[in-house]
């Protein structure tokens, strides 16, 4: 990749001596700039708006909720739901394990419906950000925007 862009810049270093100009050498380091720089960018995750609806439930802007308890973590997306249930580290703390390989896909009535790894890696993704944001409330180091009651 590198030593092809290398013959590129002097192909055109070499087309502006002949032209005797300097045209083609600072248009192909621009555009070999931007290409480098649309190539390499990495895939920017969603950016969740979360708010509070109620002690242990998060909603985006998304379209999906997060409710957790001490007895289970959900994820819901209309009326699909993902559920985690509690891992006991021992009888009185329990340990939800949230990652895309603990998802095996949506709740029962849609069992059958085959979920994407991508799908999966988002889920896991949102409910980590909900579940960070909850914390983050809690500890008072955010505030909250909480569900407004419109007439």
């Amino acid at each position: 990749m590198f030593i092809s862009w290398l013959i590129g810049a002097f192909l055109c270093g070499l087309v502006d001596h002949v032209r005797r100009s300097t045209v083609f050498l600072p248009v192909y380091s621009v555009a070999a700039v931007f290409i480098v720089v649309v190539v390499t960018r990495k895939h920017r995750p969603p950016k969740y708006d979360f708010e509070i609806l109620n002690s242990g439930a998060v909603r985006s802007s998304l379209g999906f909720e997060v409710r957790v308890s001490n007895l289970h973590a959900q994820y819901v997306e209309g009326d699909h739901v993902v559920s985690w249930q509690p891992m006991p580290v021992n009888r009185l703390v329990g340990k939800f394990s949230i990652s895309q390989q603990g998802i095996v896909g949506w709740d029962a009535p849609f069992v059958s419906e085959s979920m994407s790894t991508e799908k999966k890696q988002q889920i896991a993704q949102a409910v980590f950000s909900a579940l960070l944001y909850m914390q983050l409330v809690e500890e008072g180091k955010i505030r909250p925007r909480t569900r407004t009651s419109r007439a």
